[in-house]
């Protein structure tokens, strides 16, 4: 479907909508333009806090970084090429840091993945927790200094991350 045929479709549903509910501020932007009658109702976190106190958590950090480093997360699934370079970055500079990846790597970009940690010799800086439960995920984010998720965006400034992300909204409840 072209985008002009998707403007079209958006115009005449959300004319013909007692209401419109998105969770996106450019998409409340667009059907404005259409109809009065659209509300964000912002997403929140599906990852709820854990009840770990506060010497668990200091064991876990010590054994995600047992020399005190700087925690840098980010979820398996979204790590990319730019993060295992600043990774590397950053320890050529000097800076005692950890790469926490939370959950698997996908399958299809584990070599690939594994291949870049090894050229650039930070292997031994990366802690992944593979499949975490709920509230083990939380903890993880707890201890962490620092959550990126770096996203393509393209020239158009298409991509990147949007408010409904899940992941970004569990960082936040973590008080990153």
């Amino acid at each position: 479907v072209t985008a002009a045929a998707q403007f079209f479709i958006a115009r005449i549903l959300s004319r013909l909508s007692v209401k419109n509910i998105t969770s996106i501020d450019l998409y409340v932007a667009y059907l404005k333009r259409y109809t009065n009658e659209v509300y964000k109702i912002p997403i929140g976190s599906n990852i709820l806090p854990s009840g770990a106190s506060l010497q668990e958590l200091a064991d876990l950090r010590n054994q995600v970084a047992p020399n005190q480093e700087f925690i840098i997360s980010s979820f398996g699934t979204r790590v990319s090429d730019v993060i295992l370079h600043t990774l590397a970055a950053l320890k050529k500079d000097g800076y005692a840091v950890k790469l926490l990846l939370l959950g698997n790597l996908p399958k299809t970009s584990r070599e690939q993945f594994n291949q870049t940690s090894e050229a650039l010799h930070i292997s031994n800086d990366i802690y992944i927790t593979g499949y975490l439960e709920e509230s083990a995920l939380y903890n993880y984010l707890k201890i962490s200094s620092l959550f990126v998720m770096a996203e393509f965006v393209s020239m158009k400034g298409e991509g990147g991350i949007a408010a409904k992300s899940g992941a970004l909204a569990a960082a936040f409840a973590a008080g990153l």
